[in-house]
């Protein structure tokens, strides 16, 4: 039905805009692992900030989002995701602000738990829509 789609490609957007700012945060922490020096480097900060700040905003769409019953227990894991990004971007801002390499790993950890509950929503997805 009509109410499935849209939520569909609204959740497929937001995955989507999490993947390629979980892309973007993986090169940026291994450009300052090769190069501590870049924890200090405005440009570097700035593209973190970016970086956190959309982390946040999508998990705040998509905790707004209203799922068909159909996607109901695609929704829980998907709102799970957005904890585990959330404090991966919490982990990145202390890392950028103390300079802390280990916050900013540790960030990326969280990250990884975040996208194995993103593919758990997608399997559920997968198979009501199968």
């Amino acid at each position: 039905g009509l109410a499935e789609n849209l939520y569909l490609d609204e959740v497929r957007t937001l995955v989507a805009r999490y993947d390629l700012t979980g892309d973007a945060i993986l090169q940026l922490v291994a450009a300052v692992q090769a190069d501590a020096a870049l924890l200090q480097d405005q440009a570097w900060q700035d593209e973190m900030t970016t970086a956190v700040a959309t982390i946040r905003r999508t998990g705040q769409q998509i905790r707004s989002l209203e799922p068909p019953p159909l996607f109901a227990a695609a929704q829980i894991d998907l709102r799970s995701a957005t904890g585990a990004f959330d404090l991966a971007a919490t982990l990145l801002e202390e890392g950028v602000d103390e300079g802390a390499l280990d916050k900013l790993e540790q960030a990326l950890a969280e990250a990884d738990t975040g996208r194995d509950l993103l593919e758990s929503a997608q399997a559920k997805i997968d198979t009501v829509t199968e």
